[in-house]
């Protein structure tokens, strides 16, 4: 989606992106991406570098988020 609309995409900082699509959404839909972003990136070093695994709980939580994320995203860039 940035690729398309704005010719660029995040580096390393993961956070980076939010900045990159704030221009491309609607406040609302940004908003929602936002917040469901933030969840999962508050969620990776759990799930990635912890010796625990990640709950059931959390990483369902986790596919639900990453699911409403790509579903505005699909939806933005077939309009």
């Amino acid at each position: 989606m940035t690729v398309k609309f704005k010719g660029t995409r995040g580096s390393d900082d993961h956070t980076e992106v939010l900045d990159i699509v704030k221009g491309i959404l609607l406040p609302q839909q940004y908003d929602d991406i936002r917040k469901q972003f933030t969840f999962l990136i508050n969620k990776k070093n759990v799930s990635e570098y912890q010796p625990n695994l990640m709950t059931e709980r959390d990483a369902n939580d986790a596919i639900k988020w990453a699911g409403r994320i790509l579903s505005k995203v699909n939806s933005k860039v077939n309009q």
